[in-house]
């Protein structure tokens, strides 16, 4: 196993449903940074993936997926290659 250098970024994000294993709740979350922090502080390894939901209320939401690939082969499925700003 090669562990990645603190740079290096995952290029894709999987969305998944799960039962989870554990339930906190978060008070004064002012910042997407606090949120990371705090996430952070839940993950026993920074070395695996977690899937966290997060439910609330929020004055502004951004989301972003890539455009679809060239095909090259049967695709199963593709992203939908757009921003929605909510």
């Amino acid at each position: 196993m090669v562990e990645a250098e603190d740079r290096v970024k995952t290029p894709f994000a999987v969305v998944t449903w799960f039962k989870p294993e554990q339930q906190v709740q978060l008070t004064g979350i002012e910042s997407y940074a606090r949120l990371q922090d705090e996430l952070d502080k839940l993950r026993p390894s920074p070395n695996l993936f977690y899937a966290f939901k997060v439910e609330g209320t929020f004055e502004y939401v951004q989301t972003r997926s890539v455009p679809p690939a060239k095909q090259t082969l049967p695709a199963s499925g593709r992203g939908n290659g757009y921003t929605a700003h909510l």
